[in-house]
């Protein structure tokens, strides 16, 4: 099945296909609505009953700059998985929630839930999730707990640098070239003072690490945010423009905290 296009942005060279639903076993018959991203599945159950639904579905990535999407960069490439993974509308007030996909703003009206993910790549890829996460032989295990949403960003060009701070570990995915040492101690340093101010402001970061990676996301869009992980827009650094970083260098010219 191919979604309706007329909500989304340069994406006709993918395509979107449900193979089976099952539950526990047993294939489950569904229908769309008139948008065809809602899936309403044929499965009764009584009250205070369970069931395990399983969706097996094959997304393709369309090529371009966004939260969603694959690009290449530095002769390499990258992707920005997010938004793209099925989930379960929720029942509240007495009927269930659920809307049509829209490619842009946050629309999504998802609950908190646990998130365990075994995702596989090339040994050369590393791989930034939600949550926590290991790799061992091109499978990453992921373990995101309370969390509204699951993001995940892989390159085959990243380098890998982190601080703690408050307590977390954050870890910042960024691309080698020219600028990349800039960007890597602004990136840092940032966090560092983001932290503080918000932990001092609002509360402590509920989770154990954040990851934040850099990458394409198209004009005017600077980045995009979800639980665990943050996608920054480097397109200054990247593209290598040295008129457009004089202001990120006077930043760096300040006194800097130790970052370990």
């Amino acid at each position: 099945m191919n979604y309706d296009h007329k909500h989304f942005k340069n994406t006709k060279n993918a395509t979107t296909k449900v193979k089976n639903i099952t539950a526990n076993g047993e294939k489950l018959s569904y229908s769309t609505g008139k948008d065809r991203s809602n899936l309403f599945v044929n499965k009764k159950l009584d009250v205070g009953q369970s069931t395990n639904i399983t969706v097996n579905v094959v997304t393709g990535i369309p090529k371009r700059k966004d939260r969603f999407g694959y690009q290449n960069i530095n002769h390499g490439k990258v992707y920005n998985l997010s938004f793209c993974f099925p989930y379960l509308s929720d029942f509240r007030n007495g009927k269930w929630n659920y809307h049509p996909y829209y490619d842009s703003g946050e629309n999504r009206n998802t609950a908190v839930s646990n998130f365990h993910v075994s995702f596989f790549a090339p040994k050369s890829y590393k791989v930034a999730a939600s949550g926590q996460n290991k790799t061992k032989n091109g499978k990453t295990t992921i373990t995101a707990k309370n969390m509204r949403d699951l993001a995940i960003v892989t390159s085959n060009k990243f380098k890998i640098d982190h601080i703690y701070t408050n307590g977390v570990k954050v870890n910042n995915y960024y691309f080698s070239g020219k600028n990349s040492k800039n960007y890597n101690k602004l990136a840092l340093l940032t966090a560092k003072d983001s932290f503080n101010i918000f932990t001092k402001k609002i509360g402590p970061y509920p989770y154990k690490e954040l990851d934040m990676t850099e990458g394409l996301l198209g004009k005017d869009t600077g980045g995009m945010e979800y639980p665990g992980l943050v996608m920054i827009d480097g397109s200054n650094f990247v593209k290598n423009s040295t008129k457009k970083h004089s202001k990120a260098k006077k930043l760096l010219k300040r006194k800097q905290p130790n970052l370990y």
